[in-house]
């Protein structure tokens, strides 16, 4: 995956044809150690990702949720540097009608003229609140869409949305839950069926493959995350009439394609960098730690992560997800790299007050995550492994063979069963505290701990401090499935 392997198939496409729009549709400011080593320590370099994506020669971006991880400033800096568009048609500068970025763009290519109109989701409010709050303003998706379009049609023949957007809300398992007051999360399907003008909608931000969808009209497709594919939307126009006559869209996979080696080169300098930054060694384990089986067993690795919050906290009780199921400690030189493919996102540390109540309730929720079938326990395809919790501090048991709510067991905490009316202290993260990942429930928790500190750089000064890794130190069997 990357834009290394997209690049040699742009390339090829360029060459077969002559008419060609290169597009994405957001976060590409986070997400690997790269760009946060950039974004961290080298801030007046342009970032590797935009030097790579000039190069490339984009058009437009959508500008997604995870632009806002690093600041403001970082953000604007990128958008500076970049020779293709930030594009946002529902980023206000708080109490205004000002756009942050410009809403939309008009290409002309061989005589037509196309536009591209991007769009952000609107949780970045509550995402980085610490970032945006009272200082920019996301709108509602489709009523800023309608706001613009017919300033748009009249300038265009041909309308591409590229919004950093899901196709639509499973009650609020994909993000966060209408209770929080938010407009869709996931409106492609929504920003279809209210804009037949719009012809192609470029969605990019649930993670889940869309090959070629049509509503209202309108097609509709998302590629796999990561560069893992390259979307392919083929647009035959007639030249006289300047309307579309067909629209068809195929993805690509990029596993096996070589690496563009202009792209390689390009980066060689940021990417070695990179790597003498992440390979930097910064304690020792007395044994390889992974996460491989980390979704259906009770695992160290996971039990590290949240002795980790908790040590900052001092929390009765901590919450983590699985974020990366290839992650491991090695036995031996433990690295930046292994903390960085443990915790991917770029989410703060919180710690809030809850009752034995909500408790339940969270726990109730996030088992939601299984589903049992002819004696096999899976994962419920449309719940993210980022949405699904693990606990320590408590003893809980998971009866996969009983109805959703009802599913927790066994919940005790220091050998006492938990009653509705106990109150504990919760370490977890920035998004879940937010109610990030259908836990609306949670953001009415009193905060009692918030410094705003990144929870991948405490796991990093941990490690330092401790020197030595001994699981002994952390794990404890607290948690289990039975049937």
């Amino acid at each position: 995956m990357g834009l290394a392997k997209a690049f040699t198939k742009i390339k090829e496409i360029r060459k077969k044809f002559k008419n060609t729009l290169l597009l994405d549709s957001g976060d590409l400011l986070q997400g690997t150690p790269l760009v946060e080593y950039y974004s961290k320590y080298e801030k007046n370099k342009i970032n590797p990702m935009i030097k790579a994506m000039n190069y490339m020669g984009y058009s437009s971006i959508g500008v997604g949720n995870h632009e806002y991880d690093f600041g403001i400033e970082n953000l604007l800096k990128a958008s500076k540097d970049a020779k293709f568009d930030f594009l946002s048609a529902n980023t206000y500068y708080f109490g205004t009608n000002k756009y942050l970025f410009k809403p939309y763009k008009i290409e002309n290519i061989n005589g037509i003229r196309i536009a591209i109109i991007g769009f952000t989701t609107p949780g970045v409010s509550i995402w980085s609140k610490n970032i945006v709050d009272k200082k920019y303003y996301f709108d509602d998706i489709v009523n800023s869409a309608k706001k613009i379009i017919d300033e748009i049609k009249e300038k265009s023949d041909i309308i591409i949305a590229i919004p950093h957007s899901g196709l639509e809300d499973e009650d609020g398992k994909q993000g966060y839950s209408p209770s929080l007051g938010l407009p869709p999360e996931n409106a492609g399907k929504l920003l279809a069926k209210n804009l037949k003008n719009i012809d192609v909608i470029i969605l990019g931000h649930s993670h889940k493959e869309i090959k070629e969808m049509f509503i209202n009209n309108v097609l509709i497709t998302q590629p796999k995350p990561f560069a893992q594919q390259l979307a392919i939307v083929n647009l035959k126009i007639d030249k006289k009439t300047k309307k579309n006559v067909s629209k068809k869209s195929e993805l690509i996979d990029l596993k096996d394609i070589e690496p563009s080696q202009e792209i390689l080169d390009l980066l060689s300098e940021d990417h070695n960098k990179t790597i003498e930054y992440v390979n930097k060694t910064i304690g020792i384990s007395n044994e390889e730690l992974k996460a491989e089986n980390s979704k259906f067993e009770d695992t160290p690795i996971i039990d590290f992560v949240n002795k980790v919050q908790m040590e900052y906290t001092k929390a009765d009780i901590s919450a983590t997800s699985v974020f990366n199921d290839k992650a491991y400690i090695p036995k031996g030189n433990v690295k930046i790299s292994h903390i960085a493919s443990i915790y991917i996102y770029e989410n703060t540390l919180m710690a809030i007050k809850i009752t034995g109540k909500k408790l339940k309730q969270y726990l109730e929720e996030t088992v939601k995550f299984y589903d049992y079938k002819d004696g096999k326990v899976y994962q419920n395809k449309n719940i993210p492994q980022y949405n699904y919790d693990i606990f320590s501090g408590i003893d809980y048991v998971i009866d996969v063979n009983k109805p959703l709510g009802s599913r927790i067991t066994k919940l005790k905490f220091k050998g006492k069963d938990v009653n509705d009316d106990m109150v504990f202290t919760l370490a977890l993260n920035s998004y879940r505290q937010s109610g990030g990942g259908g836990y609306s429930f949670l953001k009415d928790c009193e905060v009692v701990y918030y410094n705003q500190e990144s929870i991948r750089d405490l796991i990093i000064d941990y490690v330092r401090k401790k020197k030595y890794l001994n699981k002994n130190d952390f794990f404890e069997k607290n948690w289990e499935i039975v049937k």
